[in-house]
């Protein structure tokens, strides 16, 4: 049991690494043709926004260690408080139902 623990936690950064990389290039693949140039305005940072998440960044990457499982096979920061992932891309949530 314990090997399978080790298998997991070696292989969850690659693994996550795997499926970003996966949606980006997916998402990436239209023709120049097909696409046009994404060229928002510099954004000022307001105290005033609808919507802040900065707070949930580190002030350096990594500065809690690797994320990797629990026991119960949950991702964990590496300081072992209990982290969640959005999913940003449908698809992606409907191969993990039918991977299970």
């Amino acid at each position: 049991m314990d090997n399978r623990r080790n298998s997991r936690s070696k292989w969850a950064a690659p693994t996550a690494l795997a499926i970003v990389l996966a949606c980006v290039t997916a998402t990436g693949a239209e023709s120049v043709d097909e696409t046009w140039a994404f060229e928002p305005a510099p954004d000022p940072f307001s105290d005033e926004a609808m919507l802040d998440l900065r707070h949930l960044n580190e002030a350096e990457a990594g500065e809690t260690g690797w994320i990797r499982y629990d026991r119960n096979g949950d991702f964990i920061k590496g300081d072992g408080t209990p982290i969640r992932f959005w999913a940003v891309h449908d698809e992606v949530v409907m191969q993990q139902g039918e991977i299970d």
